[in-house]
């Protein structure tokens, strides 16, 4: 019986092919470069770069510099405001009402400007006493407590309802708590008055002392 002897040096068909294969392209890659309109080879075999020509001093110009003309700057005009000057504020009042005798005397830095009688509140509706100050001024005004009497020149001292106001003066208390004051002389005070004046009810007669 024959034994077959094993091939050396017979390379399968499939490897054959595949050298065959890369020497085609190695061939076909260095013709492409050595082609005349390659690319990459003009880029090659472009023209070295010049060099730059030795600069010296003698060969820089100097530059021409344009003088400046400087114009003095005119000055302007100062422009002159007015100064506002606030009106300072009048001396302060202060009105003095004494219950036991009925009268009110009005006060400023000076000392007394006015002087007046008064009708305070009846029994059962005592003026309360202590220091108050004008919280509403009302030339027309009419009671929210006492169906809509007239009360004119009102200067409301609390919002329980105590007031100045013009009124019957009988000679003796007589009101339901608010002060009332001849017609003449509420409107006087109602032009002397603002909000804020201090009014000081007091049981007894009260002078006020300068500090």
């Amino acid at each position: 019986m024959q034994r077959k002897r094993p091939m050396v040096g017979i390379l399968p068909r499939s490897l054959l092919w595949s050298a065959t294969l890369v020497v085609v392209v190695c061939s076909s890659v260095e013709a492409a470069a050595a082609a005349p309109d390659n690319p990459f080879r003009q880029r090659a075999r472009r023209a070295p770069i010049a060099q730059s020509l030795p600069v010296t001093v003698a060969s820089l110009k100097p530059l021409a510099v344009k003088p400046i003309s400087l114009r003095p700057l005119a000055p302007k005009p100062a422009t002159l405001r007015p100064v506002s000057m606030k009106t300072p504020d009048p001396v302060p009042l202060l009105a003095v009402i004494s219950l036991a005798d009925q009268r009110i005397t009005v006060h400023n830095g000076n000392g007394q400007v006015a002087e007046s009688r008064v009708s305070s509140g009846q029994s059962g509706y005592r003026t309360p006493t202590g220091l108050f100050s004008i919280i509403q001024k009302n030339k027309y005004h009419e009671s929210n407590i006492y169906d809509g009497a007239p009360m004119p020149y009102m200067q409301r001292l609390t919002w329980s309802g105590i007031a100045l106001h013009e009124g019957n003066l009988p000679g003796y208390p007589a009101s339901h708590g608010c002060i009332r004051l001849p017609g003449s002389f509420a409107q006087q005070l109602w032009g002397m008055t603002k909000i804020g004046v201090r009014v000081v009810v007091s049981p007894q007669r009260t002078v006020p002392q300068p500090l």
